[in-house]
């Protein structure tokens, strides 16, 4: 009988993922150690560090490390997050923007700046 392999995964929790943080969603001959996490910078560098087999990374968080030669794993295109990302702008009521033009010359804050997230939004203000 082959012996089982435990692969280390990190993750955030969310409905993508559910299934297979909660053991709903299987692999044969793999163990899953499991490592839900809320902070998503600390998964990136638990990945960097070697903490984890597996974990879930921006892609533009991959590419920037990857193109550096600065990321010692592979990327499989897996997306568990799957969100239209025009509807994530939000602005206080009293500052007078209504319209993506109103933005120009605003400073505009993001998480981080290789947030794939971040990424497509700049691109969109841009257009």
């Amino acid at each position: 009988m082959a012996s089982t392999i435990t692969i280390r995964l990190a993750s955030r929790t969310y409905d993508g993922t559910l299934p297979i943080l909660r053991g709903q969603m299987q692999v044969p001959g793999f163990n899953l150690d499991i490592a839900e996490m809320s902070d998503v910078a600390a998964m990136f560098a638990g990945m960097f560090k070697g903490q984890y087999d597996v974990g879930e990374m921006s892609l533009a968080e991959l590419i920037y490390y990857a193109s550096r030669t600065k990321a010692d794993f592979i990327g499989i295109p897996v997306f568990p997050s799957r969100m239209f990302r025009h509807g994530f702008i939000f602005c206080r009521r009293s500052s007078g923007i209504d319209k993506p033009g109103d933005l120009s010359g605003k400073k505009v804050g993001f998480l981080r700046w290789v947030q794939t997230a971040a990424i497509w939004m700049r691109d969109m203000l841009i257009d």
